[in-house]
């Protein structure tokens, strides 16, 4: 049988570098090899690769590959770059990484401060209300993309094959995350339990380097420094029906904004 690859599939921002860091330590066969990202396909990214270049390096399997890619996203991509992706799609193990909606946009916010001048000044009502910045996202604002994106995966043919990690997993029970994903992967973890969350207390202990940079907060409940009552009301008058899916409880986040 074909050693498959791993495809880590997330919205940003949703704990996609953690949940690669943590089986790149954690389970050997997967340590050999740096990791792939799809996009970089598209002439305009700045590691460009072609589609040869990554059938090479996906060939033997045990690779994990990267993609913020909604599932529908693919119909619209060249010939070539859509067939290599539906290939992947359905020959690799599948994991998609979710996090609390409220805090990728908390989280988003802040990198793209971080990245763009012209979201500088802009106040966090206004961005999570402007148009998704994301080539495939069309007129959708941020927070409906996320919505959709979620959903593009969770109702697509592949969904039964999909493990679904949730960025709370790995903050509540490290442990019993990993056991969940080598079950999934059908591989057996290493002797000992790499913990990536902990940073340089943990470099002696990890097997290969990090390939996120430091978090900037990296913890749940993020949300409650940026949303507004108003903010709330829009995105869960968008998203209720997403995050009652994902198992959260919107009762827990209706009325608790801080302002």
């Amino acid at each position: 049988m074909k050693n498959q690859n791993v495809l880590i599939v997330s919205h940003r921002r949703s704990g996609t570098h953690l949940t690669i860091d943590s089986i790149r330590n954690n389970f050997p066969r997967m340590m050999a090899q740096e990791y792939v990202v799809l996009e970089t396909f598209d002439p305009a990214h700045q590691c460009f690769q072609s589609v040869p270049e990554l059938r090479q390096l996906t060939a033997n399997g045990e690779r994990i590959i990267k993609t913020h890619f909604p599932f529908d996203a693919v119909p619209d991509l060249p010939t070539e770059e859509a067939r290599y992706s539906t290939e992947l799609f359905h020959d690799s193990k599948l994991i998609y990484v979710v996090r609390n909606g409220l805090d990728v946009m908390a989280s988003l916010y802040e990198f793209r401060r971080g990245h763009k001048k012209e979201v500088e000044e802009m106040s966090f009502s206004q961005f999570i209300r402007e148009p998704s910045y994301v080539k495939y996202a069309g007129s959708m604002d941020k927070v409906t993309y996320w919505a959709n994106h979620v959903e593009s995966w969770l109702n697509s043919p592949l969904k039964e094959k999909i493990l679904v990690v949730q960025f709370e997993d790995w903050m509540q029970d490290y442990a019993q995350t990993l056991k969940k994903i080598g079950k999934h992967l059908d591989m057996k973890r290493d002797w000992f339990k790499t913990d990536v969350r902990l940073g340089k207390r943990q470099k002696k202990k990890a097997q290969i380097e990090r390939t996120w940079v430091e978090p900037r907060k990296g913890k749940m409940g993020d949300y409650l420094n940026y949303f507004s009552q108003e903010d709330l009301d829009y995105f869960f008058d968008r998203c209720e029906n997403v995050m009652t899916r994902l198992g959260y409880r919107v009762e827990d986040f209706a009325t608790a904004a801080k302002f």
